[in-house]
């Protein structure tokens, strides 16, 4: 096989924690508005806000994908939960997002050793087992600091967090 086999997941993370996550086959349906709101809103991410974050302290930063700022997806959100705007969310700000980094840490444990996955199943249970490595205070660290490192961006531009 030239190219090993390959899953869409979706996960929210906070420094309390993960929420349940979400793997797709590549072969299913592509992710539309009605799909994140039931898959992944509904079904994981609000059961993770009222678990982790009763205080409502908390604000859901996605991504820029077409289904995340769809009309659907912004109403539900706007009668649901706390979110950035999509006029706030600026494209290709990876520093700024603890996410990012989450995504490279799960990527080196999975493939950790040269490991190589033959069937999406495998890859599934893969990055399942590899997703109970991570502790709370993983998730503390990858966070701390975020509010003066985001300001810093705010005031003195993107680049500024490399400085």
């Amino acid at each position: 096989m030239k190219f090993g086999p390959k899953v869409l997941m979706w996960i929210a993370i906070s420094e309390r924690g993960m929420a349940q996550p979400l793997f797709r086959s590549q072969n299913s349906e592509a992710v539309n508005s009605a799909i994140y709101i039931d898959e992944c809103l509904s079904q994981r991410l609000l059961p993770f806000l009222h678990k982790y974050h009763p205080d409502f302290n908390y604000v859901f930063w996605p991504d820029l994908a077409p289904a995340h700022y769809a009309k659907a997806t912004v109403a539900w959100m706007d009668e649901n939960i706390y979110f950035v705007p999509k006029e706030l969310n600026p494209p290709n700000v990876p520093q700024a997002r603890p996410v990012e980094n989450f995504w490279g840490c799960l990527v080196q444990k999975v493939y950790a050793g040269a490991w190589e996955a033959t069937t999406e199943d495998q890859l599934i249970r893969r990055i399942t087992s590899k997703l109970k490595e991570f502790d709370s205070n993983f998730f503390q660290v990858l966070m701390a600091g975020l509010n003066g490192k985001l300001r810093k961006i705010a005031d003195k531009g993107v680049f500024s967090s490399f400085k």
